[in-house]
């Protein structure tokens, strides 16, 4: 009986195993348990690490300044200029957090693309192209004339 038991472990284990030994097994799963945890523990302490943060803040900052302040900012001046001389007011600070974070956004794409060495041209130049379009709408503010002007 014993020798049909030792063959069926045998079986069931490597050619060379030995006798089934509990308290053996049990050591060996706290040792995976553990080995487990610390890996998670590791990714988890990774995924929080500075690149992912800046890869985070990258998209969250560029889609607040450029694809949602902006946006507001034209709709402030589009359609709010029966509430002057408020609405011009909250025009210009809508649009300049906008760009603030726009450019923020920019400066850690920057970073990420040093960082990571990833190319990513097609991104890089529509990111660039809206920071022009960016610029030139600070630029256009800067160089608005007075209302008693005739331009």
């Amino acid at each position: 009986m014993l020798e049909a038991k030792f063959y069926l472990q045998q079986q069931l284990h490597q050619e060379n195993a030995q006798p089934f030994d509990h308290y053996q097994m049990q050591n060996e799963q706290a040792q995976a348990e553990k080995q487990v945890s610390e890996l998670e523990q590791r990714l988890r302490q990774a995924s929080s690490r500075t690149p992912y943060k800046k890869l985070r803040s990258h998209g969250i900052t560029n889609m607040l300044g450029w694809g949602i302040l902006m946006i507001i900012g034209a709709i402030l001046a589009r359609y709010f200029k029966q509430w002057a001389p408020i609405w011009f007011y909250s025009h210009t600070l809508v649009q300049s957090l906008g760009f603030v974070l726009g450019v923020a956004g920019v400066i850690c794409g920057l970073v990420l693309e040093n960082k990571f060495d990833a190319d990513v041209s097609t991104h890089k130049g529509l990111g660039i192209f809206i920071l022009v379009l960016g610029c030139l709408q600070v630029m256009a503010f800067l160089a608005r004339p007075n209302k008693e002007s005739k331009y």
